[in-house]
């Protein structure tokens, strides 16, 4: 049983105003209560902890450590969640932020530059990095290959002044490269024109 499943059942037995007591709030106050109720629904506990969220008196994080301690939950339980949540924390932020550069060969000849500056972001296409670090290679590559090729069917293959899409280069989250062609197949370096 997870953490938040612990503390979802325990916080279902309970009154959230006699919890809300309990952490050292007044009874009435709704805005814990309401950090409370968003607790219940929240999927896992790092979509919990992410919100931010600070009283002068508790973060999301001290939060959940004083209210595992009120709902008599393991020490050793939460302690470990919580330090796996920092651990992935610490890592996701080392890595580097995915994205797809659409590759057109644009050659400037006369388009001004803040023109240019200002749709530089529809050749590159962020992707979130969290989505990524659990997933496979091959999740990963059929991902980025129907990326690709939603991309490539709504523009029709041409970028507005960038020109005719040739290929697609994914960038991960260490920074290599992979090339892609427009139906979201990987090609090698030396096959690009």
């Amino acid at each position: 049983m997870t953490l938040l499943h612990q503390i979802q059942i325990k916080l279902q037995t309970k009154d959230i105003a006699k919890t809300v007591t309990k952490l050292g709030y007044k009874a009435s106050n709704t805005k814990v209560s309401q950090v409370l109720k968003d607790l219940l629904n929240a999927p896992n506990i790092a979509c919990y902890l992410n919100k931010s969220y600070y009283d002068f008196r508790y973060n999301p994080r001290t939060l959940l450590l004083a209210l595992c301690e009120v709902l008599d939950i393991s020490k050793i339980d939460y302690l470990v969640t919580i330090e796996e949540y920092e651990d992935r924390k610490k890592r996701l932020k080392a890595l580097k932020n995915p994205y797809i550069f659409v590759d057109t060969n644009f050659k400037r000849k006369n388009e001004p530059i803040i023109a240019l500056s200002f749709i530089e972001s529809k050749r590159r296409m962020k992707l979130d990095k969290e989505f990524f670090f659990d997933k496979s290679k091959s999740e990963l590559d059929t991902y980025i290959a129907e990326i690709i090729t939603s991309h490539y069917k709504k523009s029709s293959g041409k970028l507005p002044l960038w020109g005719n899409i040739r290929t697609y280069i994914y960038y991960d989250t260490n920074g290599k490269k992979t090339v892609y062609n427009s139906q979201g197949k990987i090609i090698e370096d030396d096959m690009i024109l």
